[in-house]
C-alpha cells in the first residue's frame, strides 16, 4: 500500500488496523479471491444501469485501474458523475478525505433536490 500511495498517507496505525483486518480467518483470501473473478469472468451488472445518482470518485494517478474503467462505469449509470482527484491515487479516500467527503455532499445535497422532493413551507422535505 504504501509503495502505490502519496508518501504519508498511511501511517503505522492505519498499517497495523488493515494488517489486522486481513489476518482474519478468510479475508485475504476472499479479496484475492474477488480480484481473481473479476479479471477471469469479467461480471455483467444484474440491472442494465443504476437508476439512482451515482458519483464515481477517481484518482488520476491510481496504478491498478485505468482511467478509462471510470469512464466506462458511467456507461451503467442513468445519472453517473465522474469527480477525478488529479493528484491521488487508488488511496483517493485516504490522500483527499477532506475534498472527497466535500465532492460526496455535494453530489449528496444535488440528488436530494429533485422535482419529486421540493421542500414544503417551512423547508422540510419528504422522506
Amino acid at each position: 500500500m504504501t509503495g502505490s500511495a502519496l508518501p504519508g498517507t498511511f501511517s503505522a496505525t492505519d498499517l497495523d488496523c488493515y494488517r489486522a483486518a486481513w489476518s482474519v480467518s478468510g479475508a485475504y483470501g476472499s479479496m484475492v479471491d474477488w480480484y481473481r473473478a473479476v479479471a477471469r469472468e469479467r461480471p455483467r451488472p444484474r440491472a442494465e444501469a443504476v437508476e439512482h445518482p451515482t458519483l464515481v470518485v477517481w484518482g488520476s494517478r491510481d496504478r491498478f485501474l485505468r482511467p478509462k474503467m471510470a469512464r466506462e462505469s458511467l456507461a451503467f449509470c442513468e445519472d453517473g458523475h465522474l469527480k477525478t482527484f488529479d493528484e491521488a491515487t487508488h488511496w483517493v479516500h485516504h490522500e483527499e478525505p477532506v475534498a472527497v467527503a466535500r465532492a460526496l455532499v455535494e453530489h449528496l445535497d444535488d440528488a436530494w433536490r429533485t422535482p419529486n422532493n421540493t421542500p414544503d413551507e417551512a423547508g422540510h422535505r419528504p422522506v
